[in-house]
Parts: structure tokens; C-alpha cells; sequence
């Protein structure tokens, strides 16, 4: 047609997890085709930078594989404005009729949405919204070895519409399948262990994937992520509990009243390294970097609320991920919210 063409593109906030960008790479559509979205001034996805990306993508002549919209990021555990995102696809598909494909990854938050998210006000409006929202999504990835409390290795990927899955088989010719019954050809793994599978069906038989079971589980979570983030602003040490905080990922990091970056991020490091998993230590942490690149406007607001200055590129947070919900049971008879925060104040 003599037309250039330069491939489609996937377009994925700056929150993404890393095998987004891998995953592209194993596909071999080339960096090119990673376009990154905007982050807003809470590190979720820009609705108004989306829009622009697709009508860029549009008047370049390059095809959209897919919106990728986060339920659960790995650094802060924030939830992007699925409804918007979602909301927006259905618009460019009335009123211009194209269908953008949207896949929600929900590798790590997906099992909130065993809340009750009509009447249980622990998690914000938008991210109740937004869990509600996951239901319209052409895809979602789910990791029951995250919140399912499944041993490692169990993801699931997931399509709204079965067509869209079963679109290929392939078959050995010296193996019977029962195409009713058996999904392996339908799968990208030829050989592999069930026990994933197994264990993800068994534990959601026993715990229940509902308000009572998994939703009564995570909610302990994100109640003991408030009162933890509480217990650390009352206390005498310079923490600064960063913002949209949506679940049970409590990040912080410690930093004296206008005090630049680089500063917070030396005081901050030597807290981890008492605390790391190398440590002789009964708590440790992890740590993870914000880029200014990647969270410019998120971190230009959190650093504007202890008057801090930008002296380097990235700020380095502690990062604690709530997954005992047994932390704060009246049956422990230590107070590790307490000894927790001692522990801080020893070697900050």
C-alpha cells in the first residue's frame, strides 16, 4: 500500500511491573512499541495522558494491542481508575468504532475484590470502583500465590469472553485429548505440574472467595496497614508515610523538615540495611526507588509535604507488604507494632 509501518504498540502506565517491558521484549516487537502513560499527582494512571497516547497512536497509523490498567502496583499497592480507563475505551468504541483491547493486571490486588464492595467503606470509593470496574476488562492477570496464599508458583490469566481464549489449538498426535474437557492444548505450557492449580482450587474451597473467607482475611491486612501507618506518625521519628497508600503496602521514608533528597534517601538506606533480610534482625523490610521520570508529579507532591528539596533523581522508600492478618490478633502476646517502631528508632 506503500505505507510505512512501524508494528502496533501497547500502552502501560509508568506503574508497571517489569515483565511488562520483558514481555514485550520476548514477543520481539522492539522498545518502540512500549509506549509508558503518564502518572497523576497520585501515581495511578492519567486518564487525559491515555487519550493523547491513543490519538497519537491513531494519527501515526500504529494498531493498539492493548490498554494495560493496574489493579495493585508493586511499589505502593495503588490501584489505577479502571472505570475511567474502561470507560474510555467504550467511548472511542461508540463514537469511532474501534475496540481497544483492555487487560487488567490484577497479579497482586485482584483478590480484593472479595470485599464487599458495596458496603465495606475500609478501602477508598475509587478503589472499590475500581475493583468493580475489573468485571469489563477483556483480560485479567491474578496470582494466587500473592493474596490467594497459594505456594508459589500460580498465576491465572483470565478472558471475559472464552472465544477470546480458545482461539488455537495444538496437538500431539501420540496424546488424546478430550477437547470438552482437557485445556492443554489450549495453553501455552505443553508439560506442567497441577499443583498450582490444585492448591488455588483447595485453598478457595476451604477459605471461600467472598466477604467471610478471603475478604475477611484481607481486610484484617489493610486494617493493620492503617494502624501501622498511625502508630509510625504518632511516634517521635521523622517517617513520612507515603501517600495513596490504597491496600495493605505501607511504604515510608524518613526525612527531617526541608530536608533534599539526597539526605532522606542516605537516612532511609542505613534504616534498611538494619532491617534487610540479611540482618540479624527479627522484622525486616524491603526497599523500592521512585523515579522522577516515571512518578514526577506523585513525588513533586509528597516532597512539597515535609518542604523537602529535589536534589537527585529518585527517592528510596521502605516497603512493607501487610500479609499476616494475625499481626495485631489479641492472641500474640507481643505488641509488634511497638517493638517495630523501637526498632526503627535504635538504628534511624
Amino acid at each position: 500500500f506503500e505505507v510505512e509501518f512501524k508494528g502496533p504498540v501497547i500502552l502501560v502506565p509508568q506503574n508497571k511491573h517489569y515483565s511488562w517491558v520483558k514481555g514485550v521484549s520476548l514477543l520481539g516487537l522492539g522498545d518502540e512499541a512500549f509506549w509508558p502513560v503518564e502518572l497523576d499527582e497520585h501515581g495511578r494512571m492519567s486518564v487525559a495522558d491515555l487519550t493523547k497516547k491513543i490519538l497519537h497512536a491513531r494519527a501515526s497509523s500504529r494498531p493498539i494491542l492493548m490498554v494495560v490498567s493496574v489493579a495493585g502496583t508493586t511499589e505502593l499497592g495503588g490501584f489505577d481508575p479502571i472505570a475511567e480507563i474502561q470507560a474510555l475505551l467504550d467511548d472511542f468504541a461508540t463514537d469511532s468504532g474501534i475496540h481497544i483491547w483492555h487487560h487488567v493486571d490484577a497479579a497482586y490486588g485482584g483478590f480484593f475484590c472479595a470485599l464487599d464492595l458495596d458496603d465495606d467503606k475500609l478501602l477508598s470509593r475509587k478503589v472499590r470502583t475500581s475493583l468493580k470496574a475489573i468485571r469489563y476488562a477483556d483480560s485479567v492477570t491474578l496470582d494466587p500465590h500473592k493474596l490467594g496464599y497459594v505456594p508459589y508458583a500460580c498465576g491465572a490469566f483470565v478472558c471475559r469472553d472464552s472465544r477470546d481464549y480458545r482461539v488455537s489449538s495444538f496437538t500431539a498426535p501420540y496424546v488424546k485429548f478430550d477437547a470438552n474437557f482437557d485445556k492443554g492444548p489450549f495453553t501455552i505450557e505443553g508439560s506442567r505440574s497441577a499443583t498450582g492449580a490444585a492448591a488455588t482450587w483447595m485453598i478457595a474451597r476451604a477459605v471461600g472467595l467472598n466477604a467471610q473467607g478471603y475478604g475477611r482475611i484481607l481486610r484484617r491486612t489493610i486494617s493493620i496497614r492503617r494502624n501501622l501507618a498511625d502508630a509510625f506518625i504518632r511516634s517521635d521519628l521523622p517517617v513520612r508515610i507515603a501517600p495513596a497508600g490504597d491496600t495493605n503496602v505501607l511504604c515510608l521514608n524518613l526525612a527531617l523538615e526541608e530536608e533534599p533528597v539526597s539526605r532522606s534517601n542516605q537516612r532511609t538506606e542505613r534504616v534498611y540495611e538494619a532491617l534487610s533480610s540479611t540482618a540479624q534482625n527479627p522484622f525486616y523490610i524491603s526497599k523500592t526507588k521512585l523515579s522522577w521520570s516515571a512518578y514526577g508529579r506523585y513525588l513533586d507532591s509528597f516532597l512539597h509535604s515535609w518542604r523537602g528539596t529535589r536534589d537527585c533523581d529518585e527517592l528510596l522508600l521502605l516497603r512493607m507488604c501487610i500479609m499476616n492478618p494475625f499481626f495485631e490478633s489479641v492472641e500474640m502476646s507481643k505488641d509488634f507494632t511497638q517493638e517495630l517502631i523501637n526498632r526503627f528508632r535504635e538504628v534511624s
